[in-house]
């Protein structure tokens, strides 16, 4: 596969990726999280607010490279990734725009990701993280929340993000109805029996 790619056809974060693809020798293979490494963006800090010295990066299950940071930080980030004006207006425009046509490639089929996207219709842009974080954003308003499950829970994380998706007005009746299943309001053991129900007991309320 060739691939073409002119200077001034985009910013210059993208071209300083493309210059270190170029120099991967034939034959050989680097990975996401060589190139991010290899890049040491300060502007990842800018992005949510925090000086580069207060970014920690640490690699997660798939080795991506990941940074610690504050559970405001996390939705001011995602806020601009969904449109907030910002100096990465260009690249995150361009990176929410890929998220919500693909949603299958943010996190695998069948997976929560992949459902919120859909039923956002081009708006939401979302991601599940390791040991109950979800970060969720609207493009339409330029938006976002994150939460973190304290025990990293799935059912809890995903009942809790349709919780604040409701409480925030975000939902129509369709959307609504389709996010059901992620409620997981039914508990049941392992033999299948109805033993109790998950609900929320959070009403989100201004700072």
């Amino acid at each position: 596969m060739t691939w073409s790619l002119k200077d001034d056809d985009s910013p210059a974060f993208h071209r300083r990726v493309w210059a270190l693809a170029r120099q991967i020798a034939p034959g050989q293979t680097r990975s996401y999280g060589d190139i991010a490494i290899a890049l040491h963006e300060p502007g990842a800090a800018r992005a949510v607010g925090l000086e580069p010295g207060q970014l920690k990066m640490g690699t997660d299950g798939c080795s991506a490279p990941n940074y610690a940071m504050p559970l405001a930080k996390l939705a001011l980030g995602y806020a601009r990734l969904a449109g907030a004006d910002s100096e990465f207006a260009e690249s995150f425009s361009q990176l929410s725009s890929a998220m919500t046509a693909h949603p299958e490639l943010v996190s695998g089929t069948a997976r929560s990701d992949v459902a919120f996207m859909r039923a956002g219709r081009g708006d939401w842009v979302t991601k599940v993280g390791a040991d109950g974080v979800q970060a969720f954003a609207s493009r339409q308003r330029g938006q976002a929340f994150a939460i973190k499950i304290s025990d990293g829970n799935k059912p809890a994380l995903f009942a809790a993000t349709v919780a604040v998706l409701d409480q925030l007005g975000w939902l129509d009746m369709r959307q609504r109805e389709d996010l059901r299943p992620w409620r997981a309001e039914a508990i049941a053991n392992a033999k299948g029996t109805h033993v109790g129900d998950r609900k929320p007991v959070f009403t989100l309320a201004r700072a």
